[in-house]
């Protein structure tokens, strides 16, 4: 949980910030193969070949061959203003307008106080269905950030900036015939997947096999290879579409129900 202050206009209201997403990551230990022991990280320093305490650490900033200058918690708190800390509104825009390549973690927010202002704001972005745009140093990066409203709340994503983003590396493709039987085999396809997204028709099948494959060897049984079907080896692009389009038939057919006289 994170505390800090949603600013908009001359509007203060102090909001509780929470994570949207839990870590699933099953957890491994490194250990080592013959003795099954876990292995230890240990940092230590050349010049007193002693381990070094996370109390006797600071950051440095190498500006030279072995050259650096340090900072510590002190000084990096002395670089952010009272602004900084706070997440200021900069503008409002259209949340269609934002790349999802830009989005980084998102957190609930909840108001911690000024109940009010905050439900004049949530309240008001939905009506103009706007999304607004902000800046806050959160530890010690600046983050740019999009609140929108959802379901009575706000919900804040932290983004990367402009910079941060790389150029795509891919180079620029032909683009096909739009009369072409390829082009036309290929909306066909997407227009039988397509479907309304919700989010809970998909499981995490491997999070499940894994569960159950530390629970296999934990009976002391070995594990089985999972086996799936290969797809056929087509290489014709057309081909690979029409089998592609007739399978997708296949799997939306539903099965006929007889009646029973």
């Amino acid at each position: 949980m994170i505390k800090s202050a949603i600013s908009f206009g001359l509007v203060y209201i102090p909001v509780t910030l929470n994570l949207v997403i839990k870590n699933n990551d099953i957890g491994f230990n490194m250990l080592h193969k013959k003795y099954n022991s876990r292995i230890r990280y240990i940092k230590t320093c050349p010049e007193c070949d002693g381990e070094v305490q996370a109390s006797d650490i600071v950051k440095g900033y190498e500006y030279d061959d072995d050259q650096y200058v340090t900072f510590d918690n002190d000084d990096f708190e002395k670089l952010k203003s009272k602004k900084d800390k706070t997440i200021t509104i900069l503008q409002f825009a259209d949340l269609k307008d934002i790349d999802p390549i830009y989005y980084e973690k998102s957190y609930y927010v909840s108001p911690n106080g000024a109940e009010q202002a905050y439900s004049l704001l949530v309240n008001a972005m939905q009506k103009e269905n706007k999304v607004a745009i902000a800046k806050s140093i959160l530890g010690t990066k600046e983050s740019l950030i999009v609140i929108r409203a959802k379901d009575g709340s706000l919900v804040m994503s932290t983004m990367y900036f402009y910079e941060e983003v790389q150029a795509n590396p891919t180079k620029a493709v032909k683009a096909p015939a739009k009369n072409s039987e390829e082009y036309k085999l290929a909306l066909n396809i997407i227009k039988s997947m397509t479907k309304p997204f919700k989010a809970s028709d998909y499981k995490d099948d491997y999070h499940e096999r894994l569960l159950n494959a530390i629970q296999t060897k934990i009976n002391g049984k070995q594990i089985k290879q999972v086996v799936s079907n290969r797809p056929p080896n087509v290489i014709n692009l057309l081909d690979a579409l029409k089998k592609s389009l007739k399978e997708q038939e296949k799997a939306e057919e539903k099965p006929k129900i007889r009646r029973v006289k």
